[in-house]
């Protein structure tokens, strides 16, 4: 995974921001925190939940070879550095117990935290791609920071209205509100009707979040949603770790300020945060939006 919880600080980091604090003093504890491998409120029989490929296509959940996510080879721990590790960090989705791993000994982006277990990643499914992952995992930090609970954001959240449901990328139960974070990478329509009206009717303020170099231009939609909004708007931008601007869409990454631009992790912003009384999701509709959106 690239990111964990770090139980020291009570907050999620990515691999290598917890390379640069890994051997600063430990700070307090944050309440409600423990050293247990599982953080309190988590089901130890509850296996890891899926991350969807994007569209709102649920994808399977990630088991191992038996079938059960939680029984696989133990990985042994050797080092007083790894005893540390196991200690500190916990997988941000499932709350077990992680490892991070040396700078020499990662092989890609979803190698510096692994389950000490050897169970397979949470946010690892075959049917999600690396960008539309990084991403999740970029937003999750950066909604973790804002509402201030880890604990609080979840992945892969099915959300019910009053005759349909959507699945949304990134969840955090907010204590104004809760929050919901759509990313669209790759996905053939953003169907923003039907997710948007959902989720406000639910109660939520929403998020939007493209990557720069994805489908969709963020400037061009940003250009579409003012027609049906009252204020002015901005979607989040995702910028991929090693992006140049000659592959993305726009020269510059406008509002990205969150994430780890350096050394291994991309960057990732949140832009305007949406709700019914910023966005008239009746007025979205085709020719005034292009069907893609709509």
């Amino acid at each position: 995974m690239l990111i964990a919880l770090d139980r020291d600080s009570g907050t999620v980091v990515t691999g290598p921001e917890a390379h640069t604090t890994q051997h600063t003093p430990h700070s307090s504890t944050r309440r409600g925190t423990t050293t247990d491998p599982r953080l309190p409120g988590r089901d130890a029989n509850t296996a890891p939940r899926g991350v969807r490929a994007d569209g709102g296509v649920v994808t399977c959940t990630a088991t191992g070879p038996t079938g059960n996510p939680r029984v696989e080879q133990s990985r042994a721990v050797h080092t007083d550095a790894d005893r540390e590790s196991e200690h500190r960090y916990a997988c941000s989705i499932c709350g077990d117990s992680v490892t991070l791993t040396a700078p020499g000994n990662v092989t890609g982006r979803f190698d510096w935290f692994r389950h000490v277990d050897g169970t397979r990643d949470c946010s690892a499914t075959d049917a999600t791609g690396a960008l539309h992952r990084e991403a999740i995992e970029l937003v999750m930090q950066r909604v973790s920071a804002i509402v201030g609970d880890p604990d609080l954001v979840e992945p892969e959240t099915r959300v019910d209205g009053d005759d349909r449901f959507v699945t949304v990328d990134v969840h955090a139960d907010s204590q104004h509100s809760p929050v919901a974070v759509e990313i669209f990478t790759a996905a053939s329509h953003m169907h923003l009707r039907r997710r948007l009206s959902t989720l406000f009717d639910a109660g939520y303020s929403v998020f939007i979040v493209l990557a720069v170099n994805g489908r969709y231009r963020p400037r061009r939609v940003e250009q579409y949603l003012q027609r049906v909004s009252s204020v002015p708007v901005t979607v989040g931008r995702f910028t991929p770790h090693g992006t140049s601007t000659a592959s993305s869409h726009e020269s510059v990454d406008r509002g990205a300020s969150a994430g780890s631009g350096a050394g291994g992790a991309g960057r990732v912003s949140l832009g305007t945060q949406l709700s019914r009384h910023v966005v008239d999701v009746d007025a979205i509709t085709t020719p005034r939006l292009p069907a893609y959106m709509v």
